[in-house]
């Protein structure tokens, strides 16, 4: 810059700052001469200011000076050094001392002095549900010289306190702090480092008394977003103006919310984060019932554990199950062992053997949980931990000893095998007759027990200790919240001699004291302790039944204990995700008496299940279904609620399923198309990639799931790796006996109230986009027209050829010829299952798949199951046309440009530059600005050509305009003056539209690059625009309109690039080399620099505006409507 003196030659002995505002110093103070470099930034001099707290420059109240006494943009200081600004106070005494000045605007809100003047690096915590900020500094702030307010006004009521007067809060501005702005200090770091010391605190329970203790000196979270503002009570007669005149001051701003609260610990290092984590324990992270059936015949039974919502993976979380036997009549008839048996790691399955003999239908309750560390950090105090969870990889002839504590307080121990594939190479999984049983022996003191183990050989009815297995153990001590504990308890056992063949073998059967425990099945876990008798053991209302797998006394002598989770009590502790419905299989309804009686209201019919004994049950014929269209009565509202038919589907973690509340209603009763033969499909699909897996894991038909807008798709798939798709050639075998087929006709649908009412509330948002998505996390994001009822069979081969299968049309199959299906699609697909499994979970051997399907078209229609959805569409088309295209638009349905925000700068006397700050933070940045130069009085509004807008630094939060060609509007009162600005670009990546110019619409957006040669641009303009269109350009030079050679659908614009052409940084230019194939630009030869084309963008929009003035969303003047015809050139 030529008109500053540099001071590069002098070494200056002293410098110093002066503060100033409104024309006079306010503050001073002295640089370290050895600290600093006179050559440094003015950027760099800004952030060691305030690390240094000699004054607080923030980006928004306080520019350095030059040398003349203006004002230096913030977006410049990288051009200017210290030096430059210095300016000598030559003294006597101090003949080389220097001072430089920076203006400061005291009214206006910085970013560092909020944070100083709240405290707001300090944490926060919860105390009588208020948030409360500590008293020691858990982090500090990057860079807050930085960062920004952003400035809003906004008045609320938020409270009624009596007939006249009312509560109302002022919100003045927001600030965000985002972990990446953030660094722990290093005392926070120290003092949890401190507390998770094992030498000072060993015990679990210790460490986390001194993690509570580090919360509460340095808090347990930090809010991401804080209002800023007043609250104070108004009422009819008095309108608190003084209140509201204080408020201009920032430093009269309190925090009035915080929300997005975050945890501390995310600022610690992951090694300190898993620390943490074992120390605040384990918690029961899923709690779910099960109800199966146990056909007659069958002596297995597997049923998929699936993923949870809030848990991303199966490592490291220890899975318990138990069995509660609800037939009433001889429940101690049959026996059953369960287990956990894992293909790999990321697929747990629940796998139930049955204790011979197989002459009965069993009901079973399987309760089940999942324990482990929880993904999400604490924002509150924690506690409920449970202390002592292991596993133990049992050893046959070796020390499965289980250490613990001291626990005088008294304690159960429960458990539950696991089996993984991976640790034996020759299992075959779903194949095993071995089941494994287990019980525990307490020492004579309570700080350790022994862990039994056996593996009994079903079939042959022997021990075989075969198989590699661990034994999932949790001790849980007496007063644990969600627990009711029972310890190990004596019990009188009743030996059931009965003359009958099957009881006379070396095990027996006991029954224990009557318990009485329940009318309706608990979540009840026991475990048997003995010394040296193997068990399994089982739990039955009256009470519990012991099958031994030895020879032992007619007077057994062992111990139960159990302990029954309160579900209620652990999701008010919000330790854990409790999923309250039994099972959603229609298959097992007829544990659900008073489901079934409603659901299948059919006169004269018995059904499975409401007898006391199900073997009465197997005799009943079904002769009376065979009249299959005596079902057309049952689709009514009654089967629209339980399949849930108007609910939203939802595809999230890792599967599908449906949405929190109803979307629609069904105003026409469904005609169903009932299969009358009693035939199958078979087909063998190829899957190319993870996603078709996906899909046809979840019932989903492809080709109409892809039919999808891919946007709509995107959105819903972002939270899931399901959209980064990869290749893979998967094989899948599916045997469907399709019975019902329901259509649901667009025009019986209705969008339900409460749907409308969220709609609506989200579309008159600013932030539309992110409102949507919540609303429909809660209602689903598509439906399914076309429904198929049945059950299917299938087996799925991963990997399993090296060429592509294209067999995938679905062919009848004639269940005479089974076996020859089966050999041929080994031969032509290597796919040699053993087994297939049921929708329901059952695992059907492949030499009794013919059986299995005659069995089922016997059945009940209440074994009905969803298999397949199909006529997938998006559940924003049940709206009407107005209101659709208006939720596709914000959601980026089309990918179509919108103007999104427009604003109204005020010009200041002799400022050719301005800072504007969006209402909120947008989540990108990647929009454009066009902006005109407006000249305002009483009668119009007149673009003033002389001067232009040039757009910098566009932010997530703001922006930069710069008026160039300022001396042209100098002798202009300033009053009358203002930037006039739009902004563009897709609604869903900027997540701002505002609720004025959603009737405004785009119909081109382009950016083409103008070669500097040139002097004059011709635009192309179509014919067929409406005549209120109007185009908005962003140039880096001036541009004029000639009106006189304008073609036909064509405009011309000149090209002004006068003295700003020189000024023009090298970053802000575009290359291009003629040269074929060369990318070599390092050469300075004329002849190269003569090849070198400078380019500049040229950005236009082409809008339509039906409407003259719109109001505006950010106005520095008071003014509340734009003129859109301002912004563009008319091209009607």
């Amino acid at each position: 810059m030529e008109y500053l003196n540099t001071i590069d030659e002098i070494i200056p002995q002293r410098i110093s700052g002066s503060v100033i505002a409104n024309g006079e110093v306010v503050n001073t103070f002295d640089l370290s001469i050895n600290d600093i470099n006179i050559k440094m930034p003015l950027n760099e001099l800004r952030e060691y200011l305030t690390r240094m707290n000699l004054v607080l420059v923030g980006i928004q109240n306080s520019n350095f000076r030059n040398k003349f006494e203006y004002k230096i943009p913030v977006i410049n200081e990288n051009e200017y050094k210290l030096n430059d600004i210095l300016v000598s106070t030559y003294s006597i005494d101090e003949p080389d001392s220097f001072s430089f000045f920076i203006e400061k605007d005291l009214i206006r809100p910085g970013f560092p002095e909020i944070v100083r003047i709240l405290n707001i690096t300090n944490g926060c915590i919860i105390m009588q549900d208020n948030i409360v900020t500590t008293n020691k500094s858990a982090f500090y702030i990057k860079n807050p010289h930085l960062m920004e307010v952003i400035i809003h006004q906004n008045l609320e009521q938020i409270e009624d306190t009596g007939k006249t007067k009312f509560h109302v809060r002022c919100e003045k501005g927001t600030i965000r702090l985002l972990p990446a702005d953030l660094v722990a200090t290093e005392e926070y770091v120290q003092a949890i480092e401190d507390a998770l010391d094992k030498d000072l605190n060993p015990d679990p329970r210790d460490a986390r008394d001194a993690l509570i203790k580090v919360g509460r000196d340095y808090g347990i979270f930090w809010p991401k977003e804080i209002k800023l503002g007043g609250e104070f009570q108004m009422d009819e007669q008095t309108e608190n103006i003084e209140e509201l005149e204080n408020l201009k001051h920032y430093k009269n701003w309190k925090v009035i919310k915080r929300s997005d609260l975050t945890s501390l610990y995310k600022l610690l290092p992951e090694w300190l984060i898993t620390k943490i984590k074992e120390a605040i324990g384990m918690k029961v992270l899923h709690l779910n019932n099960l109800s199966v059936n146990m056909p007659k015949g069958y002596n297995s039974l597997i049923k998929r554990i699936p993923k949870p919502s809030g848990i991303t993976t199966f490592n490291g979380v220890k899975i318990f199950a138990s069995v509660i036997v609800l037939n009433e009549a001889r429940p101690y008839r049959n026996s059953f062992a369960i287990r956990i048996e894992y293909i790999n790691d990321g697929s747990p399955y629940l796998v139930i053997h049955r204790i011979f003999p197989a002459k009965k239908t069993f009901n079973l309750f399987i309760p089940y949980m999942l324990i482990g560390y929880k993904e999400e950090l604490p924002t509150e105090n924690f506690s409920n931990a449970l202390n002592y969870i292991y596993t133990i990889r049992f050893l046959y002839n070796g020390n499965n000893q289980i250490e613990h504590p001291n626990l005088e307080n008294g304690y159960c121990i429960i458990g539950c095998p696991v089996l993984k594939c991976s640790d034996n190479p020759s299992y075959n999984f779903g194949k095993s007759k071995d089941a494994i049983s287990f019980h525990f022996h307490r020492r004579n003191e309570r700080n350790g027990t022994e862990l039994c183990c056996e593996c009994y050989d079903i079939q042959n009815e022997q021990i075989i200790n075969e198989l590699v297995f661990e034994v999932n153990c949790a001790v849980i001590e007496k007063n644990t919240p969600g627990f009711e504990v029972f310890e190990p308890t004596e019990q009188k056992w009743e030996y059931k001699n009965y003359n009958l063949p099957l009881f006379r073998r070396k095990n027996r059967t006991f029954t224990g004291n009557r318990w009485q425990l329940f009318k309706q099945p608990k979540t009840i876990f026991a475990s048997i302790h003995h010394s040296n008798h193997p068990h399994f053991l089982n739990i039955h209302k009256k009470y519990p039944i012991a099958k031994s797998l030895t020879v032992i006394p007619d007077n057994l002598r062992s111990q139960i204990g159990y302990v029954i989770v309160d579900s209620n009590a652990l999701a008010s502790t919000n330790t854990c995700d409790i999923s309250k419905s039994i099972i959603n299989r229609i298959g097992d309804i007829h544990v659900k008496k008073n489901v079934s009686n409603d659901f299948f209201n059919q006169s004269n019919t018995k059904y499975v299940g409401t007898s006391t004994d199900q073997e009465e049950n197997e005799k009943i014929k079904f002769s009376q279904f065979k009249n299959i269209e005596s079902l057309q009565p049952i689709f009514n509202e009654d089967i629209i609620k339980f399949f849930k038919l108007n609910y939203g589907l939802i595809i999230n973690s890792q599967t599908m399923f449906i949405a929190v509340n109803p979307a629609f209603n069904i105003f026409k009763k469904i005609n169903p198309k009932i299969n009358h033969n009693e035939s199958c499909d078979a087909k063998i699909i190829s899957s190319k990639s993870r996603n078709e897996t996906f899909l046809l894991e979840n019932d989903l038909d492809s080709g109409s799931f892809w039919s999808l807008p891919s946007n709509l798709i995107n959105i819903m798939m972002q939270s899931i790796n399901l959209c980064n798709d990869s290749s893979v050639n998967d094989i899948r075998l599916e045997i469907k006996c399709q019975r019902i087929i329901l259509n649901i006709e667009r025009e019986a649908i209705q969008p339900t109230e409460n749907i409308k009412i969220a709609v609506n509330n989200a579309l008159k948002s600013q932030e539309p986009y992110q409102k949507l998505i919540k609303v429909f996390n809660i209602y689903g994001y598509f439906l399914s027209q076309e429904i198929i009822l049945g059950e299917k069979l299938y087996e799925m081969s991963y990997n399993s050829l090296n060429e592509i299968v294209n067999d995938n049309e679905p062919f009848k199959i004639d269940l005479s010829k089974l076996d020859k299906l089966f050999t041929s699609w080994k031969t032509k697909y290597k796919f040699d299952a053993s087994y297939l499994m049921s929708s329901c979970g059952e695992a059907v051997k492949k030499e009794d798949t013919k059986k299995w399907i005659e069995d089922y078209y016997k059945k009940s229609f209440k074994t009905l199951q969803i298999i397949n959805r199909d006529k997938l569409f998006p559940i924003y088309e049940i709206f009407e046309p107005q209101i659709c295209c208006e939720i596709e638009s914000i959601l980026g349905i089309k990918n179509e440009n919108k103007i999104l925000m427009t604003g109204i700068i005020q010009i200041i006397e002799n400022t050719k530059y301005y800072h504007e700050s969006f209402p909120v933070r947008l989540n990108s940045s990647n929009y454009q600005i066009f902006a005109n130069m407006v000249r305002t009085n009483e009668q119009s509004n007149n673009v003033i050509n002389e001067a232009f807008v040039k757009i910098q630094s566009a932010t997530k939060t703001g922006f930069l305009a710069i008026i160039e060609n300022f001396d042209k509007i100098r002798n202009i009162e300033p009053v009358e003056l203002q930037i006039m600005w739009m902004l563009t670009g897709l609604p869903n990546e900027i997540n701002y539209f505002s609720v004025h110019t959603r009737k405004l619409s785009i119909l081109s957006m382009k950016n083409q690059e103008i070669e500097s040669e040139k002097t004059s641009i011709l635009l192309d303009i179509k014919d067929d625009y409406p005549k209120t269109s109007r185009i908005a350009l962003s140039f880096e030079f001036l541009l004029s309109q000639d009106k006189s050679t304008d073609k036909e659908n064509q405009i011309k614009l000149n090209i002004d690039y006068g003295p700003l052409y020189n000024d023009i940084s090298s970053d802000d230019i575009k290359y291009e080399n003629n040269e074929s194939g060369s990318d070599d630009y390092s050469s300075n030869t004329s002849e190269e620099s003569q090849e070198r084309v400078v380019k500049y963008s040229l950005y236009s929009c082409i809008f339509v505006s039906d409407e003259g003035s719109i109001k505006t969303d950010i106005s520095t003047n008071g003014e509340k409507y734009i003129n859109m015809k301002t912004i563009g050139l008319s091209i009607g």
